[in-house]
């Protein structure tokens, strides 16, 4: 015998407003982020977080900084800059306390530091003069650079990706014939 399972209206309603829970406040997220990271790029900007507290007081960690490209003879003593390192996937931001001209490196300093950094930086390690800061908004990024963000960030579409099959399944019962 065949029998068809109807699918109540009102159960349908609320399956899909728990998928909207997931969905609107998701998509509202990741279209904030892209604005956030492209808007800066379409004015010649660049954007990075700070992970430490080398700079509190001035610039607080988890901000995102804004920065604008710099030549060499436009930088002054306080501009803070923020530089790639040595190692290629790091990157610090501090304020530049005096200038070598003739070798064009830096000597810089961490606001919240007492003494000078330890080796002059070359402007070749420049990446641009901070343009200003956003406090708090860093900390997505740090997080989704993490080995825990990652995975966070997987476990949302993973959730997100199951609750859409689910929606499909319950229409397609609503539709179709089971025995």
């Amino acid at each position: 015998m065949i029998e068809k399972r109807a699918v109540s209206r009102g159960a349908m309603k609320k399956l899909k407003r728990k998928s909207d829970l997931v969905f609107w406040p998701l998509n509202i997220l990741l279209t904030l982020l892209l604005v956030l990271i492209l808007l800066p790029q379409i004015f010649g900007c660049r954007l990075y977080y700070v992970a430490t507290r080398s700079m509190e007081s001035t610039i607080m960690r988890g901000s995102i900084v804004i920065l604008e490209k710099v030549e060499f003879d436009e930088i002054k003593v306080g501009d803070i800059l923020t530089f790639n390192a040595k190692e290629k996937s790091k990157s610090f931001t501090h304020r530049v306390v005096e200038i070598n001209s003739s070798y064009r490196y830096f000597i810089t300093k961490g606001d919240a530091g007492t003494v000078n950094d330890p080796q002059p930086t070359g402007y070749d390690y420049v990446v641009g003069r901070v343009k200003f800061a956003v406090p708090y908004i860093g900390f997505l990024p740090m997080l989704i650079d993490s080995t825990t963000g990652k995975i966070a960030v997987a476990a949302v579409y993973i959730v997100w990706i199951a609750a859409e099959i689910e929606i499909i399944r319950t229409k397609r019962g609503k539709a179709g014939v089971q025995e």
